[in-house]
């Protein structure tokens, strides 16, 4: 991953037929980030449950471990 690779810029429209070139950069990916997170499936999301309290008040529980 420390070689030189094409990368799809955030934002770029997909164009049926091609790609633009200008949708492409070079990167080092190795250099760029601290990890690479791969996922073998992957499914639609589904909206959180609403109790009727602003989003504001919404609570998200920790996944990660102390």
């Amino acid at each position: 991953m420390l070689e030189t690779r094409q990368q799809r810029g955030f934002g770029s429209v997909y164009r049926p037929g091609g790609d633009d070139a200008s949708d492409y950069y070079d990167a080092v990916p190795g250099g760029q980030y601290d990890a690479w997170v791969w996922l073998d499936e992957t499914r639609t999301p589904r909206p959180l449950p609403t109790t009727g309290a602003s989003p504001h008040h919404l609570h998200i529980a920790s996944t990660r471990s102390e």
